[in-house]
């Protein structure tokens, strides 16, 4: 009727991830049309996971099949499967570039890593098609991300050009993809590199005298000064000469070495190398998981050294010693940084030409050297057959990745989160049954386990049922809480995302609470995902809730 109004309930069920259209269609009196067009993002319930599996291939006939039988256990649309045959399965390149491809969170450190392989996709058999997105997009969305988080100074910060979270060790490895990026072929502004280039050489020329453990970020800096024709030769030969024992990591000295040999100081290499040959073996013995505000750990310095000293020609010991540091350490973890994983694709760049024996036949089709292959839904449609023409017995890593039908279950590694609700007034809240508009308060809590971690780079994801949105996230992000009484000792995080399915949060002390408001602004039944927390340089230690349900009612 004239000035009446009505609501239409029009039940929706998801029955497959993607992007929804909903066209509603009004009409009226005579050729009156309106049209509306809804659009809904349909998202997975469980998060995205990956099964990594290493099959022998004996010599002269040994072969595995690939079906579509491997992703059984994965939700359709979601799922692929990485292969990679090549002489240290440790370095399972397709399956670590996808995973860095579908990293969701991007850090000037993270944004890098991921970034860094795809420059040198063809180097590793890859085509385009194992990432998601067009290459060239790809690579200059990075760029652009880190240019805007560079300083005056030249100095790039980890989350914005602002804050106070930029460091030297940082700023080297931005600029030092800038450099990869712009000898590839890709645009980087000119400005940004010069600007970057003189922030390091300012920072290297005014460091204090190198401390006993200390010296990671010079060293990184003169590596990239080196690489970029701006290095302080008479500094680096005197570092490596008087100091070379105080670097406290083997990548350090390891990037020191691979300066001189850019620098044709072959002697001074070497033994740079040595030393750090040296010191990878004691850290591989000692298994120390502590801290480190390099972003590294034992993997990711014998990744990175594999890489860096077949680049400079060092000596079989360096790659030995990397090669068999890999191993162990990969096994030690089944959990990777976006670090060490960006390392190790460079490593097997690296080791190409120990791939040279390979000879395999895919579908009845010969193939020679490493093999790497990002196999999508439809693509094993039909099975796909790997065999050994070979003289030698190889081993495969066949990695699943999807959303897995049944979720995964809490669970606690060296670190415990806690999800709550809370009305506005501070009195807990059944999710199982919220009105429509009702606004709530989500509270994160996170502690160490007994043996867990204390201090770190911690990154915390608490994925909103479709039902709820984020109410106000000037709560978090100013720490304004005075309108709630019984909420007083929440943590100010370093960094903190409101998107439009999920709440993020970056700090460094594993004991933190935080807190930020949503509505209930849909009727319906939704997927609840766990609230995830990890350190993301050690994410062996992290934790996760039970997933859940999220019933909202029509007022």
């Amino acid at each position: 009727a004239a000035g009446a109004r009505a609501t239409i309930i029009v039940p929706i069920t998801a029955t497959g991830p993607g992007t929804a259209s909903i066209i509603a269609t009004l009409k009226g009196p005579g050729d009156m049309i309106l049209d509306q067009d809804y659009v809904l993002g349909v998202l997975p319930g469980n998060p995205m996971v990956t099964r990594r599996t290493t099959m022998s291939l004996a010599a002269e006939g040994g072969a595995l099949t690939l079906t579509k039988d491997l992703m059984a256990e994965m939700l359709p649309g979601t799922a692929s499967v990485a292969l990679s045959v090549s002489p240290l399965p440790e370095l399972d390149v397709a399956g670590l570039v996808r995973d860095l491809d579908r990293y969701p969170y991007g850090c000037s450190e993270q944004t890098v890593s991921r970034a860094m392989p795809l420059l040198y996709l063809s180097d590793l058999g890859l085509d385009s098609g194992a990432i998601d997105g067009e290459l060239n997009e790809r690579m200059q969305t990075a760029v652009a991300r880190l240019v805007n988080r560079q300083s005056g100074s030249g100095a790039f910060g980890l989350w914005s050009a602002y804050g106070d979270d930029s460091s030297l060790w940082l700023s080297s490895f931005v600029t030092d993809f800038l450099l990869r990026a712009r000898e590839k072929g890709f645009d980087v502004p000119e400005d940004v590199l010069v600007n970057g280039i003189d922030y390091i050489r300012n920072m290297v020329g005014n460091a204090p005298d190198i401390e006993q453990g200390a010296g990671q970020d010079t060293a990184y800096a003169l590596y990239v000064l080196a690489r970029a024709g701006r290095a302080p030769v008479g500094d680096l030969k005197y570092l490596v000469d008087t100091k070379l024992e105080d670097f406290g990591s083997p990548l350090a000295r390891a990037q020191l070495a691979s300066a001189l040999a850019m620098l044709g100081d072959t002697e001074r290499a070497r033994i740079a190398f040595d030393s750090a040959t040296e010191a990878l073996g004691e850290a591989v013995e000692s298994n120390d998981r502590g801290w480190r505000s390099d972003y590294g750990s034992v993997l990711r310095d014998a990744s990175a050294i594999l890489a860096l000293a077949t680049d400079a020609k060092a000596g079989p010991q360096v790659i030995r010693t990397a090669m068999s540091a890999i191993e162990v350490e990969r096994a030690r973890s089944r959990y990777a940084s976006t670090q060490e994983m960006s390392w190790m694709v460079l490593a097997a760049r690296a080791i190409a030409a120990e791939a040279k024996t390979i000879r395999l036949e895919v579908n009845g089709v010969e193939t020679a050297g490493t093999l790497n292959r990002v196999f999508r839904e439809n693509e094993l449609s039909r099975d796909v057959r790997i065999g050994n023409k070979g003289v030698t017995p190889l081993r495969a890593v066949v990695a699943v990745s999807g959303s897995p039908l049944v979720a995964e279950p809490a669970s606690t590694n060296g670190l415990v989160v806690e999800r709550k609700y809370f009305t506005a007034a501070g009195e807990p809240a059944d999710i199982n049954n919220v009105k429509q508009n009702t606004r709530l308060v989500a509270v994160l809590s996170v502690s160490p386990a007994s043996g867990g971690a204390q201090n770190g780079n911690f990154l915390l994801v608490d994925t909103l049922p479709a039902g709820f949105e984020i109410e106000n996230p000037a709560l978090v992000a100013s720490g304004s809480t005075a309108s709630m009484a019984w909420l007083s000792d929440t943590t100010w995080p370093n960094y903190t995302e409101f998107r439009d399915d999920r709440f993020v949060a970056s700090f460094v002390q594993s004991s933190a609470k935080l807190a930020y408001m949503v509505r209930a602004v849909a009727p319906g039944t939704y997927a609840h995902p766990g609230a995830f927390v990890e350190d993301m340089y050690r994410p062996e230690f992290n934790a996760r809730t039970a997933t859940g349900t999220v019933v909202v009612t029509a007022p």
